[in-house]
């Protein structure tokens, strides 16, 4: 059964960067791996029809920014059924899209798969999205359950300011206060190690690296 390595983490924090080096570290090596980006996947089953009614509805937020960039916004936590419901949506879509992108590769012939985002994401994001600093904890379970129990989560951080320079499309400094909170709730609760990415990229990574080998090798 493969083992499973997963990125998480605020946007700008160089998920994508870390997992596509490792990635190609770990083919060099000779070992057979693969990136998986999970961002966005599977919520045109469940969540994207809520989405559209929203948009409908005026209930969601388009706000330009200054680079012309549209991002949406949405208030879920002001509509109670919302605030109930949503949550709930993006779990059954978790299972769907990690049943399809995780549980089925399994059975292939990777050895290592790199996760850069996961269902902790879209846990993340769905906590933020109804306003509740810590979530439902039978919810944080469901959504930890999905990823294989061989699985090495690291959460990648790195301060807001520095964050927004590396992106151009975020919403907003709170928006990432928020869910780099949340972050580090989650982290602490669960033992997740947390690798600041703001120093130099190739020192960060050659940290990230070590972890990774040490865990490997157990």
């Amino acid at each position: 059964m493969a083992k499973v390595i997963v990125f998480s983490g605020i946007d700008g924090s160089g998920k994508s960067e870390h997992a596509r080096k490792l990635v190609y570290e770990l083919i060099s090596c000779s070992k057979s791996a693969k990136y998986l980006w999970m961002r966005g996947k599977g919520k045109t089953f469940f969540s994207f029809p809520l989405l559209v009614l929203c948009r409908l509805l005026k209930i969601t937020k388009v706000h330009k920014l200054e680079n012309e960039t549209k991002v949406s916004e949405y208030p879920f936590h002001i509509y109670k059924p919302l605030r109930l419901l949503w949550p709930w949506l993006q779990l059954i879509d978790s299972i769907i899209y990690a049943t399809v992108l995780i549980r089925l590769p399994l059975v292939h012939s990777h050895d290592i798969l790199i996760i850069d985002r996961s269902v902790i994401d879209t846990l993340v994001d769905a906590i933020s999205d109804v306003h509740s600093p810590y979530g439902i904890r039978i919810l944080q379970r469901l959504f930890l359950s999905l990823l294989p129990n061989n699985s090495l989560l690291i959460v990648l951080d790195v301060d807001e300011e520095i964050a927004m320079r590396r992106k151009k499309d975020i919403l907003s400094k709170r928006y990432l206060s928020t869910r780099r909170k949340i972050y580090e709730s989650l982290a602490k609760i669960y033992n997740w190690p947390i690798v600041l990415t703001s120093e130099n990229f190739i020192d960060t990574h050659g940290t990230l690296l070590r972890m990774v080998e040490e865990w490997l090798s157990q």
